[in-house]
């Protein structure tokens, strides 16, 4: 400290201060975020949902509503959701043909 001031009052290191406390703003306003009401996202079952979902989180993100990371999470819990929705209706298709493929014998 060679002008005698501690960091946060030391004028010639105002323009630091003044920054550090900008992006202590924004990543505490970030942890502050409570994230998407389950009303506003309706049900998930099936993949017009999924699809109505990653809007809203995208357009949410894009506005400040969630932090990125919480966007993040959220389009990688429907690309995961997606996954084993699609595994399903193909094992009800597979297991239907093959119904189909005993009965016709």
């Amino acid at each position: 400290m060679p002008s005698g001031f501690c960091f946060a009052h030391d004028p010639e290191r105002r323009s630091e201060h003044k920054a550090g406390a900008t992006l202590g703003g924004i990543r505490s306003g970030a942890m502050k975020r409570k994230g998407l009401d389950p009303d506003q996202l309706g049900p998930l079952k099936s993949a017009v949902d999924a699809k109505r979902w990653s809007e809203l989180i995208g357009t949410s993100v894009l506005t400040g509503t969630l932090s990125v990371a919480q966007g993040r999470v959220g389009l990688d819990f429907l690309d995961t959701w997606l996954k084993a929705y699609e595994a399903g209706e193909l094992e009800e298709r597979l297991a239907a043909w093959e119904a189909a493929q005993r009965g016709g014998h």
